[in-house]
């Protein structure tokens, strides 16, 4: 029996629901993308590109049939990493299929080699491992070093970078040092505003609070105690009172031991310190 035709629409009262024709996912009907990579963050370039291999942006994605896209990569050459990673990421592979034949290059020296190898790697560790995604690893995705490509009679549509994180000479600064950091300090009109505002409620309340407190001691030596007395003396006679209630009531008792945090069947004090991530 024939398919029904295709109707994204699914319908979900207990009926069959329609599927994506053959004709629809052959690979002469896909879309063609170009990403220019320059000065793109190499995981976040490497996950649009898997997801646009996948199809997962697409509407009709189900991730049963094949609804992804062809994607073009240029400018590899300039993809860029955060921080120390472009010295400290490392590339693993055998040479000779054999034990002790491990081959370990740094992320420096197969950008001056092989610069489409780096994205190449990060798709394929996003891409799920299975036979599908195999041939559309290889026959999808195409990796040029430089700003040009041979695929133009493809018209592909210029994907919009402005997506893609980009990587500054900021994220190469440890993370105290950096500008959004110490600008986080900084806050604008309408902040201050509501700061404001917040702490002119906790003085409103505070000083509901220390007039509930006198009138409370009003109330305790009386109104001819309290006429002999202005207003520093009254508040310092509550406060003298106060002291005097809290020493009755812990008289006689041992102090309370101050909690020391120690490393656990130590003897070791914990020393805090703030730490920086860099």
């Amino acid at each position: 029996a024939e398919r029904p035709i295709w109707n994204p629409i699914t319908n979900w009262k207990k009926k069959d629901t329609t599927h994506v024709p053959e004709e629809a996912q052959a690979d002469r009907e896909k879309q063609w993308y170009v990403l220019d990579a320059s000065g793109k963050d190499l995981h976040e370039l490497s996950r649009v590109v898997a997801d646009l291999l996948m199809g997962i942006n697409n509407p009709y994605w189900d991730g049963k049939h094949d609804v992804g896209a062809f994607v073009i990569v240029t400018n590899a050459q300039k993809v860029k990493v955060p921080g120390i990673e472009y010295w400290t990421r490392l590339y693993f592979r055998n040479v000779n299929g054999r034990p002790g034949g491990t081959c370990v290059e740094r992320f420096s020296t197969i950008m001056r080699r092989f610069p489409e190898r780096v994205v190449m790697k990060e798709v394929w560790d996003i891409l799920q491992k299975n036979d599908e995604s195999k041939r559309i690893f290889r026959d999808r995705l195409k990796l040029f070093a430089g700003p040009n490509h041979c695929f133009y009679e493809e018209s592909p549509i210029e994907y919009p970078m402005h997506l893609i994180k980009d990587i500054t000479m900021e994220d190469n600064l440890p993370y105290n040092m950096r500008l959004s950091t110490k600008m986080a300090g900084v806050v604008s009109g309408e902040d201050e505003a509501k700061r404001q505002a917040e702490q002119d409620i906790e003085n409103y309340k505070r000083i509901v609070q220390f007039k509930e407190y006198l009138h409370a001691f009003y109330q305790e030596i009386g109104e001819e105690a309290a006429s002999q007395m202005d207003m520093a003396e009254f508040i310092q006679a509550a406060e003298n009172l106060a002291c005097d209630k809290v020493l009755a009531a812990n008289e006689g008792k041992p102090p309370k031991k101050r909690f020391i945090p120690m490393f656990p069947g130590t003897g070791g004090k914990i020393q805090w310190k703030p730490i920086f991530y860099a």
